[in-house]
């Protein structure tokens, strides 16, 4: 320690003046005490009749943070989430009673994480109601819409078990993820759906079980090519998930795999079992709605 009293030329560079008390004195509290300090009125004092000088535990370091002091606390959380990490923290802290004039603040990933959920959130549900507003828009019938919105919820489950069965918890990145497979899992949905009604309009099948069929075996390939593309290539990433750099790229990778693995095969293999039945009760055509009416 010391003080910077001037700085040193030398050439180009410079070098701080640091002036410090005798080595000798500065053990010594007696020396201390007696120390001139220099006044407004120019009579030194001695240090001593400034403060009590004593030797006792204590900061090394004193830090402020708008005009507050502040003591920052840091820490790493391994095989656990931050967030409920944090709150369990809470409850502890809580517990042990802070003492008046102080406070404690939970900051770090903790906060950016809180916020970054809270935003995923919100931009989930436009992503989900502009989704239900197209869908609507098209097919005209709220059942269509709901058996669309079935492979959404699959792959939602889907995503969950990825996550549980590759140990990791759930973050920022995951919820990415989950928002990424709002549009894809969709997508089949609205390819299988509306192959059947094509069949109804443009080559005039009767409403039965034999279209049900035919229309699902059509789709199959493209269905399958939808998800197998996007499947095979994240696999690589899912792989390679302990690799540097993957932080962020893996948990991504292995909800949407997970989720599409299980919607897919929801697709094609309940998929049409619900729709000829939700057909069937609603009495054919009367069910799907007036933008899918046989002209």
């Amino acid at each position: 320690m010391g003080m910077q009293a001037a700085e040193v030329l030398d050439g180009n560079e410079r070098y701080p003046l640091i002036v410090k008390f005798d080595p000798d004195w500065r053990g010594d509290l007696r020396s201390l005490g007696n120390l001139l300090v220099s006044t407004s009125s120019d009579k030194p004092v001695t240090l001593s009749q400034y403060a009590a000088i004593k030797r006792t535990d204590g900061q090394n370091r004193i830090s402020h943070d708008g005009a507050q002091r502040r003591i920052l606390i840091t820490g790493f959380v391994q095989d656990r989430d931050v967030v409920s990490t944090v709150e369990e923290l809470k409850t502890k802290v809580s517990a042990l009673g802070i003492p008046a004039g102080y406070f404690v603040s939970y900051e770090g990933d903790y906060q950016a994480q809180k916020e970054a959920t809270k935003r995923l959130s919100l931009i989930a549900l436009f992503v989900i109601a502009g989704v239900v507003m197209i869908l609507y828009w098209h097919f005209r019938s709220i059942m269509l819409v709901g058996q669309i919105l079935l492979s959404v919820v699959v792959a939602f489950l889907g995503g969950m078990i990825a996550v549980l069965v590759t140990g990791n918890v759930l973050s920022t990145a995951h919820l990415v993820g989950f928002i990424a497979l709002i549009g894809i899992v969709s997508r089949n949905g609205i390819m299988l759906v509306s192959h059947y009604l094509h069949l109804m309009r443009v080559d005039k099948m009767e409403w039965s079980e034999e279209l049900v069929i035919r229309g699902s075996l059509e789709r199959v390939v493209p269905v399958m090519m939808t998800a197998l593309t996007a499947a095979l290539a994240l696999l690589p990433l899912i792989v390679s998930g302990s690799a540097m750099g993957k932080e962020l790229l893996f948990p991504l990778a292995t909800v949407i795999f997970g989720g599409l693995v299980l919607s897919t095969a929801i697709e094609l293999f309940l998929r049409p079992g619900l729709f000829y039945a939700f057909g069937k009760a609603g009495a054919g055509k009367s069910l799907l709605g007036r933008g899918t009416e046989l002209e």
